[in-house]
């Protein structure tokens, strides 16, 4: 604390080890605070090298503290000192550490995860939503890339202790493999996540949590499924039907106008188009993710068909847009089989005079 202030700024990265070894050392909680305070702190409005300095530490002093210190400590210290700080500059300093804190656990990626969700909600400046995607994002792909596979590796790990020593209730390793949080985020809160920063007021926020948030978001969903982690609703490893609904909804408000319902419909479609086409196994012919049949998957197709109004031409593009990347993740035979007689028996059937009858 007594050498900070006489640091030149462009300098005080240097002192971020100090920062860390008395934030993971120090014996009482509140000299572990300060110490954790003044680092967030040491550079009022940080530039983005210095920003990277600060979150590398935080990722170093979150691996030593541990799962339970690292959200008790450090998270709560990030979000007390930077989240609702004045300056930008502390603000995106507070997304960059969040996600430094994710690739501790699968549970620190959730809370990490819950934390940005509720901070975009409230943030004001567009430069910081922004980094929030990318950092819902990275934070999807670290917890691929990471927390699940670490747990998987200490389970295997653990499995050799138990023959030696008896497992305590409190051990991490037995919490790990009944706490269905371990396995990191919340298959809703990252669909909430995208639903509405993709709904985001601002063109950029928008734009880049399609291009960059969906398809991280079906990568992850993918593969959640593919281990046979399903999220509480029974929607198995699929973020598509809580955005078919959406767009359904918005189709049907169409009629009533409003060009908010028009932006809604193209934004969602393109979402689902993401989503369709973001996974890394989009192109698996007629496979069908999750436990649902091809029939109840894309049974959203023909209702979000028979909604479209052939007048509204530019909705009727967005929406074939998305129906057809669908189609081709389904494969020729579920499409021929399936998708098309559903879209037929939708739209064919309705008077000549019914906009929804040409689409």
């Amino acid at each position: 604390p007594r050498v900070s202030p006489h640091t030149l700024v462009q300098h005080r990265a240097e002192l971020l080890p100090l920062y860390a070894r008395a934030a993971t050392r120090a014996r009482l909680p509140r000299e572990r605070a300060a110490a954790l305070a003044q680092m967030l702190s040491c550079v009022k409005r940080p530039g983005s090298e210095q920003r990277r300095a600060v979150a590398e530490t935080c990722a170093s002093i979150g691996a030593s503290m541990g799962e339970e210190r690292c959200a008790a400590e450090l998270m709560t210290s990030i979000a007390k000192n930077c989240a609702e700080h004045k300056a930008e500059e502390r603000r995106l300093l507070g997304v960059e550490c969040l996600v430094a804190c994710a690739g501790v656990s699968g549970r620190c990626a959730g809370m990490v995860l819950e934390e940005l969700t509720r901070i975009a909600a409230v943030e004001a400046s567009a430069t910081v939503r922004v980094a929030i995607v990318r950092a819902v994002a990275s934070t999807l792909d670290a917890t691929d890339d990471g927390a699940n596979l670490s747990l998987e590796n200490r389970a295997l790990r653990d499995s050799d202790r138990t023959s030696s020593s008896p497992e305590s209730p409190n051990d991490d390793h037995t919490r790990d493999r009944s706490d269905p949080s371990s396995i990191g985020p919340s298959p809703a809160v990252a669909d909430d996540a995208l639903m509405s920063l993709a709904l985001d007021s601002s063109d950029e926020v928008s734009n880049a949590a399609i291009e960059r948030l969906a398809p991280a978001l079906a990568r992850w969903r993918r593969r959640l499924a593919r281990r046979g982690v399903h999220s509480a609703g029974g929607a198995g490893g699929d973020a598509v039907p809580k955005f078919a609904a959406a767009l359904e909804g918005a189709l049907g408000e169409i009629s009533r106008g409003g060009e908010d319902a028009r932006w809604r419909v193209g934004t969602l479609s393109r979402a689902l188009e993401a989503l369709a086409i973001g996974g890394d196994d989009a192109s698996t012919g007629d496979a069908s993710p999750g436990d649902a049949s091809p029939g109840d998957e894309f049974a959203w197709v023909a209702r979000c068909a028979a909604a479209t109004a052939r007048s509204e031409e530019g909705c009727v593009a967005a929406v074939a847009r998305a129906i057809r990347a669908h189609c081709e993740r389904a494969g020729p035979a579920i499409s021929s089989r399936l998708i098309l007689p559903a879209i037929l028996a939708a739209t064919g059937t309705r008077p000549r005079g019914d906009e929804s009858a040409g689409l």
